[in-house]
Order: structure tokens, then C-alpha cells, then sequence
């Protein structure tokens, strides 16, 4: 069973780079690189990959 409350804060959190203009000011490349690191700090504490992206990932071009 995954830490599906986990994963849905870290999709949030997402949501809310995107949201301010985050992505856009720190350009594609770092916004993957923030994003593997939002995932590999998601995958430590049981988050589902899936949950995190669900939405946004296809947004901003990274899949699951």
C-alpha cells in the first residue's frame, strides 16, 4: 500500500510550481531535474510515481 496522501501533497506541490510560473522561470531541464527529485524524495517515504504526476505529468512532458 502506497502513501497515497503523500503522493497527492507532492502532486500539490507541483500543481503550485506550475501555478507561479516556476517552471517557466527555471526553464524544461531544470524543471525535469526538480521533478526526478520531488519523485526520488516521494519514492523514499512509499509515494506512487503515478499520483504525483497524475495531471500534470503529461503537462509538462514527463510521463511515469
Amino acid at each position: 500500500m502506497s502513501n497515497s496522501s503523500g503522493s497527492y501533497m507532492l502532486n500539490d506541490i507541483l500543481y503550485i510550481c506550475r501555478d507561479k510560473g516556476i517552471f517557466e522561470v527555471v526553464g524544461k531541464e531544470k524543471t525535469k531535474d526538480l521533478i526526478k527529485a520531488i519523485m526520488d524524495l516521494g519514492n523514499k517515504h512509499d509515494c506512487n510515481d503515478y499520483e504525483i504526476l497524475h495531471g500534470i505529468g503529461e503537462e509538462i512532458g514527463i510521463c511515469h
